[in-house]
């Protein structure tokens, strides 16, 4: 109860908000750079980098430990960790975490041999992967607050199926949700002519970068990498944020073909922003890691293939489809059995174990296909509470 009650305080907006000015400051003291600076000006920068951090990662451990105990329990029980990390943004929080911790060794050995020892060639390219790193937690430290993303919210999503609707009332829940601005952006991205812009945009992308490395041509590289990876991170970022907010955030995930698309994104987008930030020290060949554009290219084209298929099958985590199949089979049911009942997607379930079982919950007979059944009363209409068919092979 302790642990809840500094949660809510620590996710109050005040709380965010200092948090969020503290993390300015600190990055700012980033950006006052170090190349060219005189020594005792290092050292005061160094100074400040350590006032300005101390409280900042003192807030932020607080903020981790608390929100761990409140969602999990003690941190001395592996089940305690198990239970954390079921949401997906647990996990993601847990890498930007630990590439801050890295960053802050990173940095500190950087100061001080820039300091000491006057060796200067890996400080600016630490200061922007710190400064990156810091903000991108800020952010979604943010969003998980802003959506109430936790782990009692997450297995309620997970262990509470989709409720079953009759037609008139999935009918209206359907208009209700078409009418949400996120869902209408959502299929207004989702249309062909965005689909096939974020293909080509890449497959363009990758064509001139290929033809201005193999003529020679250094600036022209830069335009044709550098610039267009700007807006292609930001186009993939704006439209995952505004699909998986549509679909209920954490239940965006239950999906595998979602599963599947996060992961060529998010490695796609680290390695497409890796080129990007670190533009200058790959093409003097002096960075630890350079990914080719044939990989950023590969990757991405692969998270737009599976975007294609997803949107054809119309898989969605609000109709509580578990992926291409499922949607596919509940999309045959309905071409078969269509003309007699009105059904609701959720409300099918298909499974295939060795026989074909089908559970159909809350169906209406159509009244047109009741009328030339040869009855002593006039049928004007049928409700199906629930219905379950088991088939098998053999």
């Amino acid at each position: 109860m302790q642990s809840a009650r500094l949660e809510r305080c620590l996710n109050h907006w005040a709380a965010q908000l200092m948090l969020i000015l503290l993390t300015g400051l600190h990055c700012s003291v980033y950006m006052l750079g170090s190349s060219g600076v005189p020594k005792f000006l290092q050292t005061k920068q160094a100074f400040l980098l350590v006032v300005t951090g101390f409280p900042l990662a003192t807030l932020t451990i607080l903020e981790c430990v608390v929100k761990f105990m409140s969602q999990a329990g003690v941190p001395w029980q592996l089940s305690s960790w198990k239970r954390y990390f079921i949401p997906m943004f647990h996990k993601l929080e847990a890498w930007f975490i630990l590439a801050m911790l890295y960053q802050t060794s990173v940095m500190a050995l950087c100061l001080r041999y820039s300091c000491f020892d006057g060796d200067e060639s890996e400080v600016g390219s630490s200061m922007k992967a710190t400064v990156l790193v810091l903000f991108a937690h800020r952010v979604l430290r943010a969003w998980c607050i802003w959506c109430g993303i936790s782990v009692q919210a997450t297995l309620l999503i997970r262990n509470e199926p989709c409720p079953k609707l009759w037609w008139q009332e999935h009918e209206m829940e359907a208009r209700r949700y078409k009418q949400q601005l996120e869902v209408r952006l959502m299929h207004f991205v989702d249309r062909p002519f965005f689909q096939s812009l974020g293909i080509l945009s890449v497959a363009i992308w990758w064509a001139l970068s290929i033809l201005a490395r193999r003529a020679d041509l250094v600036d022209l590289h830069w335009y044709f990498s550098r610039v267009p990876a700007m807006g292609i991170i930001v186009f993939l970022m704006l439209e995952f944020s505004v699909r998986c907010y549509a679909q209920g955030n954490e239940r965006f995930f239950v999906p595998l073909l979602h599963k599947f698309e996060t992961f060529f994104l998010v490695a796609g987008l680290l390695m497409i922003f890796w080129r990007f930030w670190y533009y200058e020290r790959i093409q003097e060949g002096t960075a630890s890691f350079a990914p080719r554009d044939s990989w950023v290219a590969a990757l991405l084209l692969m998270y737009r293939f599976l975007r294609a298929l997803g949107i054809h099958f119309k898989v969605s985590a609000i109709e509580g489809s578990q992926g291409v199949f499922d949607s596919q089979a509940r999309k045959m049911f309905l071409a078969r059995f269509g003309d007699i009942v009105l059904v609701a997607p959720q409300n099918i379930e298909i499974q295939l174990a060795g026989r074909i079982e089908v559970h159909v919950e809350k169906a209406q007979l159509k009244p047109e296909a009741l009328r030339n059944l040869h009855l002593p009363v006039t049928v004007q209409g049928g409700l199906v509470e629930g219905l379950h068919v088991k088939y098998s092979a053999a």
